[in-house]
């Protein structure tokens, strides 16, 4: 019987040494605090600044149909060639005009025959749609005058624009405004909160935007004579964003 006692006690000691040096005593353990990371902050911070436009961009065409082709193909060689040499004497330069799109389609037209419904070519269509693109932006109006009174049948669209190294140039600018914009957005929500910006983590940019102002696109028979357009010319305003990732701190 003593001997098992004693047996009991020394299994007993055993056990709790064998505890103390797997877990430790309270004393002996570090507990650590400390955050894997700083707090971080997300935001969007804008700039936008307003600008005349410098550029003119016209995107018109010639649609013809005829019964061939090559009717319609020549026929609508004739009418875009009048088109052409309006545009010059407008003052447009040929290095001013591209082709932005060229088209032959036949032309179905359906018939039910009382079995099926089929379909039969009864003619062609040809569109040639050109860009013009220009500094001129007062010779707007005479532009689509003159193109529509030698042939031209449609209009889809007039931009007043940004050119590309005034828009870059701008955009510069908008980068820096729209960076700090991003660092008031963010102290503004950490002020309350008794935190401030620390460090930058990462920055991005988005391509800038620009409204630009256009006309509705417009369509006309081959009797339509446009006397006198009026266009009117709008401020164009491009917008930066850029996204920030700001680590924070407590405020001192």
């Amino acid at each position: 019987m003593v001997s098992d006692a004693k047996l009991a006690i020394v299994s007993a000691v055993v056990l709790a040494v064998a505890a103390i040096v797997v877990f430790g005593t309270a004393s002996d353990m570090d507990v650590d605090t400390t955050p894997e990371s700083a707090g971080e902050i997300n935001v969007v911070g804008t700039a936008s600044k307003g600008t005349d436009p410098d550029t003119l961009v016209v995107r018109l065409g010639v649609t013809t149909e005829a019964e061939t082709a090559k009717e319609a193909l020549d026929k609508n060689a004739v009418q875009m060639d009048g088109v052409i040499g309006a545009l010059l004497d407008s003052g447009v330069s040929e290095d001013d005009i591209s082709t932005s799109q060229f088209n032959l389609r036949p032309i179905y037209r359906g018939h039910d025959d009382g079995i099926r419904y089929q379909e039969t070519i009864v003619g062609y269509s040809v569109s040639n749609r050109v860009t013009v693109e220009t500094m001129l932006l007062d010779a707007a109006a005479d532009i689509i005058d003159r193109s529509v009174n030698a042939g031209a049948n449609r209009v889809d669209s007039v931009q007043f624009m940004v050119s590309p190294e005034k828009h870059d140039e701008i955009t510069r600018e908008l980068v820096d405004a729209a960076v700090l914009d991003a660092k008031s957005r963010a102290q503004e929500i950490l002020d309350p909160l008794g935190l401030v910006t620390a460090d930058v983590k990462t920055v991005s940019t988005t391509s800038p935007s620009h409204f630009v102002g256009s006309m509705a696109s417009m369509a006309f028979d081959e009797s339509y004579s446009l006397a006198s357009t009026r266009l009117f010319t709008s401020e164009v305003t491009i917008t930066s964003s850029v996204y920030v990732t700001f680590l924070t701190e407590t405020a001192p």
